[in-house]
């Protein structure tokens, strides 16, 4: 088994608890030895009336304030790996997201941007220090510490998104730590495409292309996690796709086809990573399951198409479609095994309730985002086939009827309005 992977199943099972109990993390270094003194220091600073202006943009951050702000960040991030520490991970875990809501509340965040800035760089800092720590003798502490990265995203300070990107990218990093980056990187999306006309922000403001940079590096990031190569057996396969569709359900929330698409050359290939996931002959390893379908389906249903686009949306209705047809013959099969009495009666193998209203939903706003006709044609098709999954009901339809819809859709294989040659670029 492939030494990532020895704790790839763990990691998994640990997002669905959203905590790991810990033990002596082992070690030695600042993040491990956090200290009882530095702890108390900081229980007498956070009522004082100074920390509270600052904490809600009363005051200005000044030259005295940041060795503060420095013990703050210690102690709520080294917390995660301190062996002594004697409070439990799901405390700790609260007291955090308790002080990134009090920066966000909204009688304080227009207020506490200095502040906010300079709390994360030291945020930043702490976390790169846990990081840093060799993982197999501080699993717990650094997966501990990881668990509180899609918090600290919600700061959505450019030196936290780039932390995330680089715990992504970096192939040192254990992929316990790089689900959490995933999850956190999704508080930096939506993107905006750039076009022969430059993107505003909702307030009129052009979005400089320092921005456009970073959205082509994060989006990148996630397709290159994609199309990473795993050393993956069966046994770890499961293991391997619940990382990606953490990685897809994050890509999906981009919402745009690319960030920028020129004559020769598409950046940040959103809707074409997300279309290949949907098509049979893709060439990921292990295939994609039906979940990570259903969050690419998604994906592209969210994509907004604007004016002077050069993105083509009928290929991706054409797959969205496709993979309802999909879809409906996997619930149908599964049905049999899950409805009914019987002491064989089985789990159903996805939650059929929940994702078929997802779908549902993205249809309807597939719909919205653009005026291609198809997208209505198959927000009507599929209608009738996931309607009845939402009370676990037989299907009325053979969803072979769905597919002959579906196959009539088909214009065009083209994602962007380029040259066919430059769209796997």
């Amino acid at each position: 088994m492939h030494k990532k992977f020895g704790w790839a199943w763990l990691c998994a099972g640990l997002a669905s608890i959203g905590l790991v109990t810990m033990v002596s993390a082992g070690g030695v270094g600042g993040p491990t030895d956090l200290g009882e003194k530095k702890v108390e220091k900081f229980r007498k600073l956070r009522p004082t009336t100074e920390w509270s202006l600052l904490v809600k943009g009363g005051r200005q951050v000044e030259e005295g304030d940041k060795r503060n702000i420095r013990l703050a960040a210690e102690v709520l991030v080294w917390q995660t790996t301190w062996r002594t520490n004697p409070k439990k991970p799901d405390d700790v875990r609260k007291e955090f997201e308790q002080e990134m809501g009090t920066l966000l509340n909204k009688e304080n965040r227009d207020k506490n941007k200095d502040f906010r800035k300079h709390f994360a760089k030291e945020l930043v800092a702490c976390f790169k220090e846990v990081f840093a720590l060799p993982f197999d003798e501080n699993k717990l502490g650094c997966q501990n510490a990881a668990i509180l990265l899609p918090s600290l995203a919600r700061l959505q300070e450019e030196e936290i998104g780039d932390l995330l990107t680089d715990l992504i990218r970096d192939p040192k990093q254990h992929d316990a730590v790089k689900l959490y980056a995933l999850k956190g990187l999704a508080a930096y999306f939506p993107a905006y495409e750039w076009t022969v006309v430059a993107p505003k922000d909702n307030s009129g403001n052009v979005i400089p292309d320092a921005r456009k940079k970073k959205y082509i590096e994060r989006i990148q990031v996630l397709i290159d996690f994609l199309d990473r190569t795993w050393e993956s057996n069966k046994a770890d396969d499961d293991a391997i796709r619940f990382l990606r569709r953490e990685a897809i359900r994050t890509l999906a929330q981009a919402q745009v086809p690319a960030v920028e698409v020129t004559k020769d050359k598409v950046f940040a290939p959103v809707a074409q990573r997300l279309v290949q996931i949907l098509d049979p002959k893709t060439k990921m390893t292990p295939s994609p399951s039906l979940q990570e379908k259903v969050e690419a389906a998604i994906g592209i249903c969210q994509i907004k198409v604007i004016p002077n686009t050069l993105y083509l949306p009928d290929e991706g209705i054409y797959r969205v479609g496709t993979f309802l047809v999909e879809f409906a013959n996997a619930y149908k099969n599964d049905r049999t095994d899950f409805v009914g009495g019987g002491k064989f009666r089985k789990i159903p193998k996805i939650p059929w309730k929940i994702e078929s209203e997802r779908l549902l939903q993205a249809l309807k706003l597939q719909v919205k985002n653009n005026e291609i006709k198809n997208a209505k044609v198959l927000q009507d098709a599929a209608q009738p086939y996931l309607s009845p999954m939402k009370t676990h009901a037989e299907l009325d339809r053979n969803p072979k009827e769905l597919g002959v819809e579906v196959d009539s859709m088909r214009k065009t294989p083209q994602i962007y309005n380029i040259k066919p040659a430059d769209n796997d670029k």
